[in-house]
């Protein structure tokens, strides 16, 4: 997965955000 937020810049908390995006949606 690249490290790439939803602003189209190179973001490292991109990946951790869409993890936490992800558990939340899935709880």
């Amino acid at each position: 997965m690249a490290s790439r937020g939803p602003l189209g810049g190179d973001q490292p908390r991109g990946e951790v955000e869409v993890v936490v995006v992800v558990v939340v949606v899935w709880r």
